[in-house]
């Protein structure tokens, strides 16, 4: 089993980005970063306010910012962890999975 298939679509595509900035530096065009994912310019502007969401919400000294000519830039802390970011994403979704077990396995119960 591959692992991005633990996440969902959103958090492959924001791991996808995560990855193009490693690869690419600390800035990129937007127009490379939607033609290198494959995707159009509105979902990579969903994802990309999304994704910035998501790091802040990991750690508040995370950035996505647009800067002139059609660039994005990414700024993460010295402290930023990629593997604990993912490794708590892959938690919430298996927490999610179980209390979704659980909530079918109490109402099948309840039809008995």
């Amino acid at each position: 089993m591959n692992v991005m298939q633990l996440l969902e679509k959103n958090q492959q595509v924001h791991f996808q980005i995560l990855a193009v900035f490693f690869q690419n530096g600390s800035e990129i065009s937007y127009k490379k970063l939607a033609k290198t994912l494959s995707i159009s310019a509105p979902t990579l502007q969903k994802e990309l306010q999304n994704l910035h969401q998501n790091l802040v919400a990991f750690h508040e000294d995370a950035t996505l910012t647009y800067l002139e000519n059609d660039q994005v830039q990414l700024t993460l802390p010295l402290d930023f962890s990629l593997k604990n970011s993912f490794i708590r994403i892959c938690q919430r979704r298996s927490i999610f999975r179980f209390c979704l077990i659980c909530f079918f396995i109490e109402m099948s119960q309840r039809r008995k």
